[in-house]
């Protein structure tokens, strides 16, 4: 009887499993949503509509062979240094621009 028992279990787990996992992975394709704040420049750079959006809001700074050693930084962070290129309203058009779109796929 127990072998009956553990051969349906293992049948319905078989049948339950493809169900949780495109259950689980409808809710692993969370769009992300870059942001000036908390969005490396690295990581924006890499991405092409992001690229873009940064290069038509702020085209010196983009162009700028500086402008690659903050990588690691973020828009926020260079914000400060820029001598008032990087301005807020320039940072918030960004902003609205990068919550619009969605990040490239890898």
């Amino acid at each position: 009887m127990h072998k009956y028992l553990l051969g349906a279990a293992l049948v319905a787990a078989g049948f339950a499993l493809p169900v949780a996992a495109e259950s689980a992975k409808s809710h692993a394709v969370t769009k992300a949503v870059y942001s000036a704040a908390a969005t490396s420049i690295g990581t924006l750079m890499e991405d092409p509509v992001a690229r873009a959006i940064l290069a038509r809001h702020l085209p010196a700074v983009v162009s700028n062979p500086q402008f690659e050693m903050a990588r690691g930084m973020t828009l926020d962070d260079i914000a400060p240094m820029s001598g008032g290129v990087i301005t807020e309203s320039a940072m918030k058009a960004i902003d609205k621009e990068l919550k619009a779109a969605a990040p490239a796929a890898n």
